[in-house]
């Protein structure tokens, strides 16, 4: 009992916020080793909500054509003002292997690639993680 009123009062801390959208602006190449090379990744997240969200941090993947490519996480995000956007740089890691399989499909005479963009932003204080998804496809032949 003690337990259900106790996260009943958490939940009045945990204001009806929405996600915040997240577009990419930039790609560029990072940082390689053996068998991986570090992309970076400039984005631009907008918070539409009228209280600025504090970050803590976020985990993130790219997949093409159901190959997740590339994988990240960053603890350097800054507050998100209110009703602003926000442009991050974020680093992601590129499994060259999964790149390959996606080469290989491609070579296949695919000209659309899908892609999904996920992750997770970590709030702080007493709010919950926000999932984040952006999904679509480019047409190759253009």
């Amino acid at each position: 009992m003690v337990l259900l009123v106790s996260l009943a009062g958490c939940a009045l801390l945990v204001p009806g916020l929405e996600k915040p959208s997240i577009k990419v602006t930039s790609i560029g190449l990072g940082k390689s080793t053996t068998l991986s090379q570090g992309i970076e990744i400039g984005l631009v997240v907008t918070n539409p909500n009228s209280v600025a969200l504090p970050v803590k941090g976020m985990n993130y993947a790219l997949s093409l054509n159901g190959q997740k490519v590339l994988t990240g996480a960053n603890n350097q995000i800054p507050t998100l003002p209110a009703y602003s956007d926000t442009p991050i740089t974020i680093t992601a890691t590129a499994d060259l292997i999964s790149v390959a399989r996606l080469l290989a499909s491609l070579s296949a005479g695919t000209s659309m690639l899908n892609y999904e963009l996920a992750g997770k932003l970590g709030l702080s204080g007493w709010r919950l993680p926000v999932n984040i998804k952006q999904t679509g496809e480019v047409n190759l032949a253009q």
